[in-house]
């Protein structure tokens, strides 16, 4: 069909100059996308399939659409190219509307069904390349893909030309193509891949693809690409046709067309082989580093220097994606074990970037949602613990919860029945090395205690010497390390998952309790230091295990357990005061150390004031708080937060907020800002927010405090002081003499020395029973909020909460900065709960001040004025 006939299909009577029966077209599609409001007619980004015009243009045979899409490509460039040299912009540029309009036509039209011919392709690759003022218009802005995809569709039923393959050829030699990494528009890399394979398959006549070769701008593609280069000739291609296939690796899952192509590839190479080989090249990136890139840019006579981080290479991270999910049909526990830490490895966060890797994570994710059984998801719930950032945490939680559909089970016992064992019994296991037995057993939160037996039952810390000498002992006591480290991170994973079941409304049946916990090679070594409840009968009766039994609080037997016996995890709200002393009482009697607090878990009853407010608490308001503290710690604790900044997105407020499902409640802690130029970082987050009043929530309904369950307005409660006291200012010893933020200095004063805090008297309580048995006692005392110390040269009096510190007889402060990690005084005293660092940095506090005759640091002595 001639030109002139089409355009009048469309366009009536066409006048050649200016593609005006073309602008008419646009300009009508364009007022269909308006909408008349009360402020006049406006444009809105309807869909362009919404408008009548667009329907009756698809509605055209494939010969009629061809000649609109070369129309549209011929009118284009020069809408460009008079857009380009304007200095500004109005609205109401009628070329912006047709630029617009013609573009989303020619992105709609060329994803249809059209009979392009090669000069066509020709036209419109030149046109794409050619266009003039580069410098604002580039090659990825056009449609550039789809329009491969046409030659795809074309090379499958025509043989190419040899001109034609000259073109192509010459083509992709632009620079264009070689691009790092794109952020919109066509991505090039793939689409050169997508001629080459296209030009491979007219050259060769069959059906393979060419070789392909990663960037070697990561040690990553380095490594591909000699792995492959090793492979026999016979194996090579079938890895070939594997890199061309996870090199189109997009979208948040693998389709069906993916999956059956390495159904394909997998029957070619054998699932060992390829699962061994993919594992290999994943496993390399576990321990890759990130590429550090430094830039230098001079604006106005000033230099500015900034840092990118790279981990993988555009095209390679596409791969990287594609490879893990061609590992989803042949996977196997060792496999589920690097995708695990594959995962952790590229979520890791990158300052001021977020994590490493986002999309390669996501397709660990989906291996391990998608895997057989249930091992998959037991890392699942692992990664769950050590995200700090929300959003990941929520993906994770997302598969979770799709596996326990799968298995028609809560998504609570999913994780429950995933946790693995070690083989260990009560938290202990024997390894044989010939006539050596390596004893290994948990002694506390990340504490294993390792010891080696002899054959004649003597025992020694250190390994024997054979073991080092052998070889094979050798890897086995690495295997044996690496478990044990592993089991140090599960064991703090599992305390963590024990202490959010106070909100999350759980309860067991005894058979289960005694599978998942009491019975269980990990969990009951945390299970047997806590106190349970046992509903028999009309009673609930709160018993601890001991002796191979259970014990009520008077060290009396728990008689009527059964298989259907209800257990839940006893918390000190749910007794009174004399009960709750008499459980702290019975523990340090039988010197257990709980892992989580509970028999010394604070707790937050309504106040008269929060009575009064009603729908919202105050108790933790106007503090200041170091926010990116706040959210790492809120992320921990399983709170979502979003950082505030000096950027103008509209909030001068937000929330750290939560939402607890087993309950249908929802908490959140307001967060305000705080302005000020000196309390911003670098990229414009401010360092310090102020807090603000607690609300619960209910179908988005604010709910009155006195309808908020007890135990859940604790447990929230809990938490928010949790972050005041972790976060404040206040806690920060050198707040006076770094400076600061001014305007901040009263409340630093007011924080590190005012009231207790409901943590600090729970610390106040623990320390009244401790200090009589202390080295210290003699010198020590407890006085009202701090416990007094007198050293040589002064008095020193030690906040309880803060751990801040002033002397006598003037209240000097004198800043002690605690080490990180340092043994404290405190590590071998027996204390009735685990986790209180704070406590820890209060007794060698202590311990240092009373013997300050012996203090050597000059900074320190310079306060006490020697």
């Amino acid at each position: 069909m001639a030109i002139q006939t089409l355009r009048k299909i469309f366009f009536g009577n066409f006048i050649l100059k200016g593609h005006s029966e073309l602008q008419s077209l646009l300009n009508q599609i364009d007022q269909e996308k308006r909408t008349k409001t009360d402020y006049g007619w406006m444009w809105i980004d309807r869909d362009l399939s919404e408008t009548s015009t667009y329907q009756q243009i698809k509605a055209k045979n494939p010969a009629e659409k061809r000649e609109l899409v070369l129309e549209l490509v011929a009118m284009l460039p020069k809408l460009k190219s008079r857009l380009a040299r304007r200095s500004s912009y109005r609205s109401s540029d009628p070329d912006i509307s047709l630029e617009r309009m013609g573009s989303l036509l020619l992105e709609r039209l060329i994803r249809q069904k059209l009979d392009l011919r090669e000069d066509d392709f020709i036209f419109l690759l030149n046109t794409y390349a050619n266009v003039p003022d580069r410098a604002y218009y580039h090659l990825n802005c056009w449609p550039v893909g789809y329009t491969v995809k046409q030659l795809e569709r074309f090379a499958s039923n025509n043989l190419l030309s040899p001109d034609f393959q000259a073109f192509l050829t010459q083509y992709i030699q632009q620079a264009d193509f070689d691009q790092k990494r794109y952020y919109w528009g066509s991505n090039l890399p793939q689409v050169k891949l997508k001629i080459e394979t296209l030009l491979h398959r007219a050259r060769s006549g069959n059906a393979t693809v060419p070789p392909l070769v990663l960037s070697e701008q990561d040690s990553f593609g380095r490594l591909v690409n000699q792995s492959v280069n090793s492979l026999s000739g016979k194996m090579r291609p079938h890895y070939y046709e594997l890199l061309h296939l996870a090199a189109t690796a997009s979208g948040a899952k693998p389709t069906k067309k993916y999956s059956k192509a390495i159904e394909k590839i997998v029957e070619a190479t054998g699932a060992i082989h390829l699962r061994e080989t993919v594992r290999t090249w994943l496993a390399f990136l576990i321990s890759m580093d990130n590429i550090e890139e430094e830039y230098h840019q001079t604006w106005q006579n000033r230099t500015y220097t900034y840092t990118t981080h790279i981990f993988l290479q555009h095209q390679n991270a596409t791969i990287a994606k594609g490879l893990v999910w061609s590992l989803v049909q042949v996977s196997n526990p060792i496999t589920l074990v690097t995708i695990g830490q594959l995962a952790e490895r590229a979520f890791r966060k990158i300052p001021g970037v977020g994590a490493t890797a986002m999309a390669l994570g996501n397709a660990c994710l989906y291996l391990l949602a998608h895997s057989e059984g249930t091992e998959g998801v037991a890392y699942l719930s692992g990664l769950k613990t050590k995200m700090s950032q929300n959003n990941i945490r929520q993906r994770i939680q997302q598969c979770i919860e799709q596996k326990s559909v799968q298995l028609g089970i809560s998504p609570h016992e999913v994780e429950e029945m995933v946790v693995p064992h070690y083989d260990l019994t009560a938290g202990r296991k024997e390894i044989i090395f010939d006539d050596y037995t390596l004893e290994v057993s948990i002694q506390g939160i990340g504490k294993i205690n390792q010891v080696w037996r002899k054959s004649d039952g003597s025992t020694q810390k250190s390994v024997p010497s054979f073991v080092k000498q052998s070889t094979v002992h050798q890897s086995r006591l690495t295997a044996v390390r690496a478990e044990i480290k592993e089991i140090k991170k599960n064991l703090t994973t599992q305390r963590d998952r024990i202490d959010r079941s106070y909100v999350q409304n759980r309860s067991w049946a005894y058979e289960k309790f005694c599978q998942y916990y009491l019975h269980h090679g990990l969990v009951g070594w945390l299970a047997q230091r806590l106190i349970w409840s046992f509903e028999l009968g009309e009673q609930t009766i709160p018993a601890i295990w001991r002796n191979n039994h259970w014990e009520d609080v008077d060290g009396n037997p728990l008689n009527g357990i059964n298989d259907i016996t209800r257990v839940t995890l006893w918390h000190p709200i749910q007794s009174k005061t004399e009960e709750v002393l008499a459980w702290r009482e019975r523990l340090e009697h039988l010197e257990i150390q709980q892992p989580l607090k509970q028999a010394y878990r604070e707790i937050y009853l309504l106040t008269d004031a929060e009575v009064n407010t009603r729908f919202y608490s105050n108790r933790m308001a106007a503090h200041i708080l170091k926010q990116h503290q706040l959210n790492a710690l809120a992320g921990v604790r399983g709170w979502k937060y979003s950082l505030m900044g000096a950027f103008d997105d509209g909030r001068d407020r937000a929330e750290v907020a939560i939402n607890l499902p087993d309950h249908n409640l929802q908490a959140s802690f307001w967060i305000n800002e705080m302005l000020s130029e000196e309390a911003m970082n670098d990229t414009g987050i401010w360092l310090y927010v102020a807090t603000d009043q607690v609300r619960f929530t209910q179908d988005d309904k604010v709910l009155n405090l006195i309808d908020v369950p007890p135990l859940i307005f604790s447990e929230i409660m809990r938490d928010v002081d949790l972050f005041v006291g972790v976060t404040s200012v206040g806690n920060d010893p050198q707040w006076q003499d770094n400076g600061g933020t001014p305007q901040f200095r009263e409340y630093w004063t007011t924080y590190s020395f005012g009231n207790l805090s409901e943590v600090a008297k729970t610390r106040k309580a623990v320390l009244e029973k401790v200090l009589p048995r202390l080295k210290i006692s003699k010198v020590a005392s407890i006085d009202g909020k701090f416990l007094k110390v007198k050293g040589t040269y002064k008095t020193y009096k030690i906040h309880i909460g803060s751990t801040n510190i002033l002397m006598e007889p003037n209240d000097q402060y004198l800043c002690i900065v605690p080490s990180r990690g340092s043994a404290s005084s405190a590590d071998k005293l027996f204390l009735p709960f685990e986790g209180d660092r704070g406590f820890a940095i209060l007794l060698s506090k202590a311990f240092l001040l009373a013997e300050d005759h012996k203090i050597t640091d000059p900074t320190i002595l310079s306060q006490l004025g020697k």
